[in-house]
């Protein structure tokens, strides 16, 4: 009965202790033997143009252009520390320009955009800090943009997805843990851009508030370019593409910081249902754009983190407190004894724990010496770098 309410104990203050299962941390990856599925939907509309030196220019009258991409996305957790990935964009485009009589037209196009593989490493944690590494490649199955040397030569009504050509990506994740609610989460990274396209820096940052079945954030995202188009210095003579009303593509050292925002919903306990918004406040040779994002994502099978902590929980047998530490704090004195099964030989694990449901495994050693309502403990192994002291919890197996 007293190992029953032990367990029963630790298991609902684990699950006082997951509030990032709304939010997953950016820099873990899922567990081993799991995948995640993802669908997100994106609607993103020109407000306005930045030419190459960061000028903005509004759009005249009877221009328009909107994008709206549908991604899919799996994750497979290959191991502990490594997921894999891969995915797909459909995209449908829509541009409005004057048809050069004073009316408006409006030229469309969709298809597949991209298909991708990728994968993300997690690195060894370290306090309040995740580390991650992932990369990516891209790859658009339509045929390369056709370049035209004026804008005559473009046929009426054509309209190109995106740039074409493939893509490689690899980026850096940090995450700082500031409190049980509260993240810090910053990426960084390089891109080999297609369409012949000077080679970027995408970033963010943001703040992370989470909660048990809800969370929010806002931060900045955006990309930075290294320079280097060939264009650089005489912009116009630089070939076109079908781009149609948009400065999105075919760009010349293409660069934006957006500001965003965004929350999410944990519903019946599994699926994560996000809303996400954002707008281009600076930019070089890009869109001024204002764009609204949906996504909807789950996981299933593996072993989550929650679920192996809890399962190592199901082993001890008596749960004690430390009431005396020897003076070079090799060995510790406990609450329980033979009266409580506290043998000779056990093994113990000592934690630092709270009332906020923390559970911080410290050290772990074996019973020295036991009597009927005290046990002397030799610690064997320290896993951090926390004093041991009395009012510890000793967890026996």
């Amino acid at each position: 009965m007293k190992k029953y309410l032990l367990v029963m104990t630790l298991l609902g203050t684990s699950a006082m202790a997951t509030p990032r299962k709304v939010y997953p941390l950016q820099a873990e990856t899922i567990a081993g033997g799991a995948y995640d599925y993802s669908l997100n939907f994106l609607y993103s509309k020109t407000l306005s143009f930045y030419d190459v030196d960061g000028n903005e220019t509004e759009l005249e009258e009877l221009q328009d252009y909107t994008l709206m991409d549908t991604d899919l996305k799996l994750k497979y957790g290959y191991s502990r520390k490594l997921e894999l990935i891969a995915g797909a964009k459909f995209r449908q485009v829509s541009s409005g320009r004057d048809d050069g009589s004073g009316s408006g037209v409006t030229d469309t196009t969709s298809g597949i955009e991209n298909v991708n593989i990728g994968f993300k490493y997690a690195w060894k944690k370290n306090k309040n800090y995740r580390y991650a590494i992932s990369g990516s490649y891209v790859y658009r199955p339509y045929e390369e943009n056709v370049i035209y040397t004026n804008s005559s030569q473009i046929p009426e009504g054509e309209i190109v997805l995106g740039d074409s050509g493939q893509e490689f990506n690899i980026g850096f994740h940090l995450d700082y843990i500031y409190s049980k609610w509260t993240t810090i989460e910053a990426s960084a990274g390089y891109r080999s851009a297609p369409n012949d396209l000077a080679p970027e820096v995408p970033y963010h940052l943001a703040l992370v508030k989470n909660y048990n079945t809800w969370a929010l954030w806002g931060g900045v995202k955006g990309i930075y370019s290294l320079g280097g188009d060939p264009y650089t210095d005489n912009p116009s003579d630089k070939p076109l593409n079908a781009t149609g009303t948009t400065a999105r593509w075919n760009s010349i050292n293409r660069s934006y910081m957006q500001p965003y925002g965004g929350v999410r919903f944990l519903i019946k306990k599994k699926y994560r249902l996000s809303f996400e918004a954002a707008q281009t406040m600076s930019g070089t040779s890009t869109d001024k754009v204002g764009e609204f994002s949906a996504n909807l994502a789950w996981t299933s099978g593996g072993k989550s983190k929650d679920e192996i902590f809890e399962e190592s929980f199901k082993e001890y047998t008596t749960e004690a407190t430390i009431i005396k530490v020897s003076p070079r704090g090799k060995f510790v004195k406990i609450d329980k004894g033979l009266a409580q099964d506290v043998a000779k030989g056990a093994k113990v694990d000592i934690y630092k724990t709270d009332y906020f449901g923390g559970n911080i495994l410290i050290a772990s050693g074996l019973v020295y010496e036991s009597g009927p309502s005290w046990a002397i403990i030799k610690l064997v192994k320290k896993f951090r770098s926390v004093p041991i002291e009395k009012g510890l919890t000793a967890r026996v197996k």
